[in-house]
C-alpha cells in the first residue's frame, strides 16, 4: 500500500501519460501510462472533477504538463552549463527523468524517495524493460525525516556541486518539516549547487476555486499546507538566492497557460511559482 503522498505521484504520471498522447506533446514519457495505473487514473479524474471551471477539460493538467517541461529544461540546462553531475530527485515518486532526458556523460541521478514508493515503482519498470539514461541510484528515505546518511551511502558527494529538484512536494509539508528540510539540504550543498522546487501563495490556499481539491487532499491524508507570498526572501533565508517565475509567463508558457497573469504588485491574487536558486554562503 502507498502512502497517500505516494499515490498522488501517480495521479501526477497519469497526467504525463496523457500529455505524451497528445499529437504535438511538451515531453515524451512512456513509461507514465504503466507508472500511473489505474489507480493514478481514478485520482486524476476524480481531481478534474474537483477543479470545476479550470479543469483541463479531459486532457493532460497543463499546470502539470508545464512544471514537468520547466524543470525538464532547467535540470539539463544546469548540467549542461555548470558541469554538474549529481542530480537528486527529492520525494522522486513516479519520476522517470533518469530514463526519459538526454542526460550528459557522467551524470549520476539519485531517486529518493519511500521504501513503498520504490518497492511499487521499481517492478513497474523492470516489467517494462526500462534503461536509464544515467547512472541511477534508488535512495530510500522519507523527506519528514532523517534522510542525509541514506544519501551520503549511496555515493553522494557533499564536496562536489549537485542539483536537487523537489517537485510537487513542498505543498503537502508544514514550515517546521520545510525548515528542517533547509537544514538537511545546507548539510549537503556545496557552493553553486542548484536547487528547484515549485511553491504556491496562501492566497492559493485559501482560494474558493481549489477548496474542492484541497479537501479531497485532507481526506487522503495529505493536506496541502505551505504557502509562502515571497519565495525569493523566503529561500534566501536559507542561503539560496532564487529566480522565480510564474506559470503562464514567457520562460514558462508553451502555449498552453489559459490565463491571464498578474503582475506580482497587484495583491491578493492566487498564485503558483516556480523557482531556480543558487546556493550562497
Amino acid at each position: 500500500m502507498m502512502s497517500p503522498v505516494g499515490l498522488t505521484s501517480r495521479w501526477v504520471a497519469a497526467s504525463r501519460a496523457l500529455e505524451t498522447e497528445l499529437a504535438a506533446p511538451l515531453f515524451h514519457d512512456p513509461y507514465a501510462r504503466v507508472l500511473a495505473g489505474p489507480e493514478g487514473f481514478q485520482l486524476f479524474a476524480e481531481c478534474e472533477r474537483l477543479k470545476a471551471n479550470w479543469s483541463s477539460g479531459g486532457g493532460p493538467d497543463f499546470y502539470l504538463s508545464i512544471r514537468t517541461r520547466y524543470f525538464d529544461d532547467a535540470l539539463l540546462e544546469c548540467v549542461t552549463q555548470s558541469g554538474t553531475r549529481q542530480v537528486v530527485l527529492l520525494a522522486a515518486g513516479m519520476d522517470t527523468r533518469a530514463f526519459r532526458l538526454p542526460w550528459p556523460a557522467g551524470v549520476t541521478v539519485y531517486e529518493l524517495d519511500r521504501l513503498d514508493v520504490h518497492s511499487e515503482k521499481q517492478g513497474i519498470l523492470e516489467q517494462a524493460e526500462a534503461t536509464a539514461t544515467c547512472d541511477r541510484r534508488v535512495v530510500v528515505a522519507n523527506l519528514e525525516s532523517e534522510w542525509v546518511p541514506p544519501l551520503l551511502a549511496a555515493g553522494f558527494d557533499v564536496h562536489r556541486p549537485a542539483a536537487f529538484l523537489v517537485e510537487g512536494l513542498f505543498i503537502y509539508l508544514d514550515h517546521t518539516t520545510i525548515d528542517a528540510f533547509f537544514a538537511r539540504l545546507k548539510t549537503l550543498s556545496a557552493p553553486e549547487s542548484w536547487l528547484g522546487a515549485d511553491v504556491v501563495n496562501p492566497e492559493f490556499l485559501s482560494s474558493p476555486f481549489v477548496q474542492p481539491l484541497k479537501e479531497k487532499m485532507e481526506t487522503l491524508g495529505c493536506p496541502w499546507q505551505y504557502g509562502i507570498a515571497d519565495p525569493e526572501t523566503d529561500f534566501a533565508q536559507h542561503g539560496w538566492q532564487a529566480s522565480v517565475v510564474m506559470p503562464g509567463e514567457p520562460t514558462a508558457n508553451y502555449h498552453r497557460w489559459p490565463y491571464r497573469v498578474l503582475p506580482r504588485g497587484i495583491p491578493g491574487a492566487s498564485r503558483s511559482f516556480f523557482v531556480t536558486a543558487r546556493r550562497v554562503e
